[in-house]
């Protein structure tokens, strides 16, 4: 029977939100009487989802985030150098460790924690059909940071922010699974290019490469509300859609 484990990438301190993340990881960010990283574990839980199946990759400020979620039963485990290197190193780290800590996992649900989303965003991804999938929004107006996609067919050719936003069939909003074949192409892949030094990547190169072999199906965000909240622009946008985002 098909295991599945919900990996949290929350090792990143945020820079560009400045004295916000100095001494907390963005994770931990302020969201009304809560956390981003706390929204992401309720609407996790609201689906049904075992949480003793949750595994949070942690670095800067790990210890508050242990200590934020030790009312839960989710696991977390520290990403070493996560500060010298890219996202990639920390899905590496947390495939993984998943694979470890969860014997016979086989199924691998990747939630970047900077990501406030809308509860039905989490039961889209937890539940998709296909092996391997990934949510876009293919109505949000392009630029030259998203992490844009091309997609045919309703399978996702290629991830990259440097694609054309007139080539761009939506942007990636950081959830994502994998099983079956393309999981193992997904670890193979972390490894070889972690490996060969490239810790500067993100880890959507690696998805690049799993894309080349195995079909990943995009998900439609079907108009429901997300953010990535990379600045402080971001947060302020944040806090104001976070009450239209409250897990009942």
């Amino acid at each position: 029977m098909e295991k599945t484990v919900v990996v949290i990438l929350a090792a990143g301190r945020g820079t560009r939100l400045g004295a916000l993340t100095e001494t907390r990881p963005k994770a931990l960010l302020p969201m009304g009487q809560t956390t981003l990283l706390r929204h992401q574990i309720d609407c996790i839980a609201a689906t049904g989802f075992p949480l003793d199946h949750v595994l949070v990759m942690t670095g800067h400020g790990a210890s508050q985030v242990e200590e934020a979620i030790r009312e839960f039963p989710v696991a977390s485990s520290l990403v070493d150098g996560y500060a010298g290197a890219n996202n990639i190193v920390t899905l590496r780290e947390g495939c993984s460790r998943a694979a470890d800590r969860y014997s016979g996992a086989s199924r691998i649900v990747i939630v970047n924690s900077d990501v406030l989303a809308a509860p039905a965003l989490f039961e889209r991804i937890l539940s998709a059909p296909s092996d391997c999938a990934a949510m876009v929004d293919a109505g949000k107006p392009l630029g030259a940071e998203e992490m844009k996609v091309r997609v045919d067919q309703g399978r996702i050719l290629c991830f990259s922010k440097d694609l054309d936003p007139g080539d761009a069939n939506g942007e990636y909003i950081g959830l994502s699974v994998f099983a079956g074949p393309g999981l193992a192409r997904l670890a193979a892949a972390l490894d070889e290019l972690v490996s060969a030094g490239r810790i500067d990547l993100w880890y959507e190169d690696a998805f690049n490469r799993v894309a080349n072999e195995a079909p990943i199906v995009a998900l439609d965000t079907g108009g429901l509300p997300w953010i990535e909240i990379d600045d402080q622009r971001d947060y302020e946008r944040a806090q104001r859609m976070f009450e239209e985002l409250r897990v009942s």
